[in-house]
């Protein structure tokens, strides 16, 4: 009965997979024998996660039984040169599995099922502009004119209406200052939205290793041109990381170990460059109290977000689309925030008026803002639309991103209160009705203004430097 009670609990990591058996970190060992749409028998491959324990010599009596016991074709090691072996994948028979459980009782191991989901709804039908912009410098700032609206958002400042934003204006800052890692299935790179980024590739094991957007609907496209596409991005050149995954759980705990253990090879000279992660997923189901305690996939993945913001990286996730279930974040990774005080930088959607989104969830009172209705680059059509915050994800992590390259940021990556110096710096209510939106105190109603006016809140000082 109490085996029962605990499997009420875990479901991210067992849904609609077959007989799923872990071992969680406390050695209970929990079974669910529900009937699922294929049979599991004593000869059926399932593919697990084994972790690495922090003894080495254990990790080495691992590596042996895995050699003994498994044909190289069912057993692969993943590691990192700084951070070792981190875990292996292989493919057991039920039987296998039993044997294994009962030779390591200390180790953990899982069924590398599905953990996450992204943060999007399907296309748009809404009438949203289709850019063909145009670029105009200003005193050293650059108007997008024709702007998808959701760009037009972001320049539009205090005391204006937004039909009268001419342009999205946005400062000249130098691309090589930031770095922004995409986790998300891929993107399309032969679109022309990425032709002025400096893209580099990393791909997890489930992952195809091919430069090319395998999420559905092209979902990590749509995210990335949200944060650095020239046409439809809140910044417009970066030099961009993208870590291509798969929907399962090993995949996207090797992102962020392969983010981890670039950031600690850095060499010296690039020690204070800083780093934005865009990370546009939440957890299947919501979470309790008694599942965070047993989830060996989300505690991995606080370890490891944990490190990487000691690195001073900014960390953007969505606060979820799930509204209509709780109107407050009720997922992982937000909750880490709330929970075990991790600062990342979550993120609700609005739309065109600047008033919550019925499907936008909210974590709490600092919950970052930003467009969720946008035009995003596809590979079929050229432009699409879509709403969720998986795209308000990438707008402001592009938005941190540039102003980041700037000369004179209000804030550092290294902050501890970083959300809440976003929220001071860079937001205002556009409706009475919605929440502070984020703003990047430029001014898209005027394209022709003095310096002074066009940015009126942060006094021009220091060599600008160009793209």
């Amino acid at each position: 009965m109490f085996l029962r009670f605990l499997l009420a609990f875990y479901v991210p990591l067992s849904l609609a997979w077959g007989t799923t058996t872990i071992r969680s970190p406390s050695g209970i060992n929990v079974s669910n024998d529900t009937p699922t749409p294929h049979n599991v028998s004593t000869v059926a491959h399932t593919e697990y996660i084994i972790f690495a324990s922090d003894d080495q010599t254990e990790n080495g009596n691992i590596r042996d039984y895995l050699a003994r016991e498994l044909p190289s074709d069912r057993r692969k090691e993943y590691g990192f040169p700084r951070l070792g072996v981190e875990f292996w994948l292989v493919n057991m028979t039920l039987n296998e599995f039993r044997e294994f459980v009962a030779e390591n009782p200390a180790i953990t191991i899982v069924e590398n099922a599905p953990a996450v989901e992204p943060q999007n709804f399907a296309s748009s039908s809404k009438t949203i502009p289709t850019g063909n912009s145009s670029f105009q410098a200003i005193n050293a700032r650059i108007c997008q004119e024709r702007a998808p609206a959701d760009l037009l958002f972001l320049s539009w400042a205090p005391r204006k209406q937004l039909v009268d934003q001419v342009c999205y204006a946005r400062d000249v800052y130098p691309y090589n200052r930031v770095k922004l890692y995409i986790v998300d299935g891929g993107i399309h790179a032969a679109h022309p939205d990425f032709f002025y980024n400096r893209v580099s590739w990393a791909y997890a094991p489930g992952a195809l290793p091919t430069q090319t957007d395998d999420s559905e609907a092209w979902h990590g496209t749509c995210v990335a041109s949200k944060a650095a596409g020239w046409e439809y991005g809140s910044s417009k050149r970066l030099d961009m990381g993208v870590i291509k995954v798969g929907m399962n759980s090993a995949d996207h705990i090797y992102a962020f170990n392969f983010i981890l253990d670039e950031l600690r090879s850095r060499p010296r000279s690039e020690a204070q460059r800083n780093v934005v992660i865009a990370y546009p997923f939440t957890s299947l189901i919501a979470f309790s109290p008694r599942a965070e305690l047993m989830n060996v996939f989300w505690s991995k993945i606080h370890w490891t977000l944990k490190e990487i913001r000691a690195q001073n990286a900014v960390i953007v996730v969505p606060a979820g689309n799930s509204a209509a279930r709780s109107p407050r974040s009720d997922t992982m990774p937000s909750l880490m925030r709330t929970r075990w005080g991790l600062p990342l930088v979550v993120v609700g959607a609005v739309d065109a008026r600047g008033i919550q989104l019925p499907t936008s969830q909210v974590l709490d009172q600092d919950t970052v803002w930003a467009p969720g209705d946008v035009l995003c680059a596809n590979p079929t059509s050229g432009f699409v639309g879509n709403s969720g915050t998986s795209f308000s994800v990438g707008i402001v992590a592009g938005f941190v991103a540039a102003h980041l390259s700037t000369l004179a940021t209000p804030y550092p990556a290294s902050s501890e209160d970083i959300v809440l110096k976003i929220n001071r710096f860079y937001s205002w209510k556009r409706d009475a009705r919605g929440p502070k939106v984020i703003w990047n105190q430029l001014d898209g109603s005027r394209l022709t203004a003095p310096l002074n006016v066009l940015n009126p809140s942060i006094p021009s000082s220091g060599k600008v430097e160009t793209e």
